[in-house]
């Protein structure tokens, strides 16, 4: 199974903004540091099993510039989990919009980061009969072959006063972060929450107000980070809707040291 050209992708990019096509989705998705988060999409399935799949289509109108489009991987998943809502017809519609005003030339800047986009995408298969050559004389049959490419990362070494080296506070804040995102994004899911969203907004967001990552904050500030995620919390729809019947959706940082510790 082929992947999309590269001239496809850098035409894709061209006109995508380098942002989601989802509406009111303002994320960059592929930057020049970190992580690639955008994903290269089908509108129809690219296999038999995908969803919108159209068996009428060739290979190449399969991975073809009018078949593709460019989402955030949060707006992939929620599009893929409401079939029923975002059909073939609705997905061209999103593209035609989102790609209108895009411009077809590419900065030497963005050429850059369309390069990762591609290197992201890459997707490797052998079925059977094929041949698959490891520099070396001989040559091995498989049936199915699958290669995923991992990146060796550094360990980063935490401040000893910084939450990231306490194994109390650690935990809690990436409680209260995952809390948060599975919270917006249950109110996106739902229909309720429109707002533009992607996860590492929040982490943004924490080094904004306190000047550092989560894991570099110094632990002197840690009841200050903790009940800025909380009201974070508080503050999506879900959160509301607990606040308002004066509940809460997330346990204390007293509770999360009970749990820690294994005390009922």
């Amino acid at each position: 199974m082929k992947n999309p050209s590269d001239s496809v992708i850098k035409h894709l990019f061209a006109l995508s903004h380098n942002i989601c096509a989802f509406p009111n989705c303002d994320i960059a998705f592929v930057q020049q540091t970190g992580p690639v988060t955008g994903k290269v999409c089908h509108i129809k399935g690219r296999r038999p099993d995908s969803l919108r799949y159209d068996p009428n289509q060739t290979e190449k109108e399969r991975n073809s510039f009018e078949n593709l489009i460019l989402l955030c991987s949060v707006h992939h998943d929620i599009i893929d989990g409401q079939s029923d809502k975002f059909t073939v017809e609705a997905l061209q519609e999103m593209k035609r919009k989102h790609e209108q005003s895009g411009n077809i030339k590419l900065s030497q800047d963005n050429a850059s980061l369309v390069r990762r986009l591609i290197d992201s995408s890459l997707h490797i298969e052998a079925n059977s009969g094929a041949q698959v050559i490891f520099d070396s004389p001989g040559a091995i049959q498989v049936k199915n072959l699958t290669l995923k490419i991992t990146k060796k990362s550094i360990p980063s070494i935490q401040p000893l006063d910084a939450i990231g080296a306490n194994i109390e506070m650690k935990p809690y804040v990436e409680y209260l972060i995952g809390r948060y995102i599975d919270w917006r994004k249950h109110g996106i899911e739902s229909g309720k929450d429109s707002r533009p969203f992607h996860p590492s907004m929040i982490h943004r967001d924490v080094k904004k107000e306190f000047g550092a990552r989560t894991n570099l904050i110094s632990q002197s500030r840690f009841a200050g980070l903790f009940t800025y995620l909380q009201k974070r919390i508080d503050d999506t729809i879900e959160g509301k809707i607990w606040h308002s019947q004066g509940k809460r959706n997330y346990h204390t940082f007293d509770e999360h040291l009970a749990k820690l510790h294994g005390i009922k």
